[in-house]
């Protein structure tokens, strides 16, 4: 089976295939403090229903650059999966999906409304120099929060979109971890979301092939998410506020009008839950 690289994305890595090896290497002495942080996450990552590819050796190269070396896994990437997958084997991806994120809870944990409300300052202020648009109109969707909030305490991917996921029939493998501002398994459900709700990885296919039909089988795969989770008290109370926070963080990367204006409407629609 032959590994199709069909997808982009806004990594601070170069990425090198040799000896039927991934080699990942940061772009900057800046971004491997970034990269170690990946490196290990990867390296702890235990889960019986997906996988991760074996890490092997890792370094710094002659600018001081971080880098590992991995396994490489020769899988169909989400859209190719998506397209071909019936009913059966949907179910069981979502299954195996949920599963990877409740076994991660380890309890519960309280958190500072602070440190969503300072990655929220930030995040509004880089989108007004990035777009010239004003988010002002959600301070006090923040600032309203309780001083505290509690929030699933557990590993999590930190970047569990379907981009950073490979298929070969029902078995699943994670690529790409993400160090984040607050590890929490709520993160990945909000990563999850952002493809199987808002379709964003759609964005980063070269040539998508039906569109219609994967889609289809993402919203398929959303709603067994949301049913999963609904009832948790953690996803009733602050899912918008994590998904919000997550679309904005979306918005500095994005170039697209089109992009901008549907992240910009899903975000006004999330504060009206």
């Amino acid at each position: 089976m032959n590994m199709k690289f069909n997808i982009q994305g806004h990594s601070g890595c170069d990425i090198k295939i040799k000896k039927g090896r991934v080699i990942k290497i940061a772009s900057d002495r800046k971004y491997s403090k970034r990269l170690i942080l990946q490196h290990d996450k990867q390296l702890k990552f235990k889960n019986k229903c997906i996988s991760t590819p074996t890490i092997y050796n890792k370094g710094t190269d002659d600018n001081s650059c971080f880098w590992f070396e991995m396994e490489m896994i020769p899988f169909k990437t989400f859209d190719n999966f998506m397209l071909m997958s019936d009913k059966k084997m949907l179910d069981i991806v979502a299954e195996k999906v949920v599963y990877f994120i409740k076994n991660n809870i380890s309890g519960i944990k309280k958190v500072n409304r602070n440190v969503l409300i300072n990655k929220y300052e930030k995040t509004k202020d880089k989108i007004f120099i990035k777009h010239g648009i004003d988010f002002n109109y959600l301070n006090s969707f923040f600032y309203d929060l309780d001083e505290f909030i509690e929030i699933p305490d557990g590993y999590c991917h930190g970047d569990l979109t379907f981009s950073n996921m490979l298929f070969d029939n029902s078995d699943i493998v994670v690529i790409d971890f993400l160090d984040t501002f607050l590890d929490t398994p709520l993160q990945d459900i909000v990563k999850i979301r952002q493809d199987s709700k808002y379709f964003w990885s759609l964005n980063l296919v070269n040539k998508l092939q039906d569109s219609i039909k994967v889609k289809q089988s993402l919203n398929y795969v959303d709603k067994k998410i949301k049913e999963e989770f609904s009832n948790y008290d953690f996803y009733k109370k602050y899912y918008k506020y994590f998904q919000v926070l997550n679309l904005l963080r979306i918005l500095p990367y994005s170039n697209n009008k089109n992009h901008i204006d549907n992240l910009t409407k899903e975000i006004r629609l999330l504060c009206l839950l």
